[in-house]
């Protein structure tokens, strides 16, 4: 093999695995960079549920908010950190894990 096809095919690698990658996503996902970022993206995710999982979705995100809140002395800005990039999924599975704290 020569370094222009090896280095074609190693290009071609790392293409598939970023398509796989951004195919990956289970869903939208809350911006926890600004407060507006925060309401505008939880309204994308409520939406987006259907009606059964909407107000657990919703709990379970007032009660990661403020749980690292009152960890945080407070700091609201924190707790949107911790939750920024979170989807559905991740909301729910981190509120089970602190749940059984």
């Amino acid at each position: 093999m020569t370094k222009t096809s090896l280095k074609t095919i190693l290009l071609s690698c790392l293409v598939l695995l970023s398509l796989l990658v951004a195919g990956c996503s289970s869903g939208p996902s809350i911006d926890g960079s600004s407060e507006a970022s925060f309401k505008k993206s939880m309204q994308v995710i409520i939406d987006s549920l259907p009606k059964e999982k909407q107000q657990n979705f919703e709990q379970a995100v007032l009660g990661l908010l403020l749980s690292k809140t009152l960890k945080n002395g407070g700091d609201e800005s924190k707790a949107l950190d911790y939750l920024d990039g979170m989807t559905y999924d991740d909301v729910i599975e981190e509120m089970q894990k602190i749940s059984k704290e």
